[in-house]
């Protein structure tokens, strides 16, 4: 394979300049052995349609190989897996609806003859034990998102039997083959950027259509079309989540980007919607899986003619950092000239983080613990600057000032901080608890930033309304230095 490439990593050219990128260079690669493999072993000269259904029969057989290695997640699958998972999803003989019209045969038959498939065998207790594996992991990794997106380009094909109402379509082989493991692992997105190049434009916007209307479907589905197929035992909410979850990753590589509202059309609140689905697909991958998962797709939050929505699409390149967020959008607060909002529920969300667990979210929960500890309140406890400014937490406010000042932030952004705490301050209650740690923490920031701030800001903080009239004192010191006769410069 590496003799394919030049030095610069392209492939070889396709008649013309234009280089082949990977994924067509494994078609041609792949397909040209097979078309070979079936002439070689065939009764005689084969008519061309015949010669090219056959091979795409070989590669379709292949491609079972590879999910069920994928789904086992291993790199190799036993001969006698390999069979079980033949007969559970083809029978014992060809099954002409799924396209593999060729006679099932002895897992050493259907594979022995390819290169790029590594035969290894033991013997133990007087028995030949075989097993397969891809030469190369991204043989494997190809022939996947090749079946995959044969299988779910099939569904265009399903017609109802009645125009009237809303049709099931028929995903059992999808299901089947896309519930065990999810398509965000290795190396099998990036193929699948390139395959879908080759799809027309309408259909794939058709495609993605019809596979929103099948993750609809799916969310009440209660059958298990193959029973007999369990590559890997795990809970049916499990293959659920990874089937849905595989549904999105192929509509975004077939769409770019899609919004909540188009993934869930039905849903009154689709980014609530988003979010459940998200926890679903979480809850139904171990870690490595989830990280994968997460790394491969970005979100971007915005609003509409007032209503909230949210962006989907695939990742690529360098990992940034995440929008900032706005609390507007997540509480669906109107914007107010004179925004101010605060929850009780601080110590439930800190209790919340708790309960969940997990190494993420607990290095995430260690991290915060001293906010939630002296600040609590602070974390849901909202305010803005102003008409057409985000909405902030105080917490949030005064993480980025106790840290942003030696990183980076700028005169304007640090005044705004400090003049978004204030009117928080302004809002709270006499009685408030914030007002006394949040009121020190203030001072002591005032007197390392008060230099960098402009006298009109320092004016306006002077009039903070602290709790106490020694808290008062202590935050006009830190904002004004004495001169010789005792009064404030």
């Amino acid at each position: 394979m590496l003799a394919l490439y030049d030095a610069n990593g392209n492939g070889l050219p396709r008649g013309g300049d234009d280089p082949l990128d990977e994924a067509e260079l494994y078609e041609e690669l792949l397909t040209s052995f097979a078309r070979r493999e079936v002439d070689k072993t065939g009764p005689g000269a084969l008519p061309e349609n015949e010669l090219t259904q056959r091979a795409e029969q070989e590669l379709q057989r292949l491609s079972l190989v590879a999910f069920a290695a994928l789904n086992r997640r291993r790199q190799w699958v036993s001969t006698a897996e390999l069979d079980e998972d033949l007969t559970a999803l083809l029978g014992r003989r060809s099954v002409d609806a799924s396209g593999f019209r060729a006679p099932l045969g002895p897992a050493e038959v259907a594979l022995g003859r390819f290169f790029f498939v590594q035969r290894a065998q033991s013997v133990r207790d007087g028995r030949v034990l075989s097993t397969y594996e891809f030469l190369h992991a991204t043989f494997g990794e190809y022939l996947v998102m090749r079946l995959a997106l044969h299988v779910l380009t099939s569904l265009l094909t399903d017609r109802p039997t009645l125009s009237l109402g809303t049709s099931h379509i028929d995903d059992h082989l999808a299901y089947a083959l896309l519930s065990y493991a999810p398509l965000s692992s290795r190396q099998i997105l990036r193929f699948g950027e390139s395959m879908v190049r080759r799809i027309p434009d309408r259909e794939r916007e058709r495609l993605a259509h019809q596979l929103v209307r099948v993750l609809d479907q799916h969310v009440t589905r209660t059958d298990d079309p193959h029973p007999e197929y369990r590559p890997a035992r795990i809970r049916t909410s499990s293959r659920h989540g990874i089937y849905g979850a595989n549904l999105i990753l192929v509509v975004l590589l077939l769409t770019e980007s899609i919004t909540a509202d188009k993934v869930f059309p039905g849903s009154p609140d689709p980014v609530s919607a988003w979010h459940r689905h998200v926890l679903l697909w979480r809850s139904s991958f171990d870690e490595e899986q989830w990280t994968d998962f997460a790394l491969s797709i970005s979100v971007r939050r915005g609003q509409t003619e007032g209503v909230r929505t949210l962006e989907v699409r695939l990742r690529s390149g360098e990992l940034p950092p995440p929008d900032p967020l706005d609390m507007y959008w997540l509480y669906q607060q109107p914007q107010d000239d004179f925004a101010y909002w605060s929850r009780s529920y601080w110590d439930e969300l800190w209790h919340k983080t708790d309960v969940s667990g997990g190494t993420n979210d607990s290095v995430v929960r260690h991290a915060i613990d001293p906010v939630m500890e002296w600040l609590g309140p602070a974390v849901t406890t909202f305010t803005a600057s102003g008409l057409g400014q985000p909405a902030t937490s105080v917490a949030h406010d005064l993480l980025r000032l106790l840290i942003g000042t030696h990183t980076g932030l700028t005169a304007d952004e640090v005044t705004t901080l400090y003049l978004r705490v204030d009117r928080a301050l302004t809002f709270l209650p006499p009685d408030s608890p914030l007002q006394g740690p949040v009121t020190r923490l203030l001072a002591d920031m005032l007197h390392r930033d008060r230099s960098i701030l402009p006298p009109g800001t320092v004016l306006a903080l002077a009039q903070c309304p602290p709790a106490t009239p020694a808290l008062r004192e202590r935050l006009r010191r830190a904002l004004f230095r004495e001169n010789a006769a005792g009064r404030p410069t």
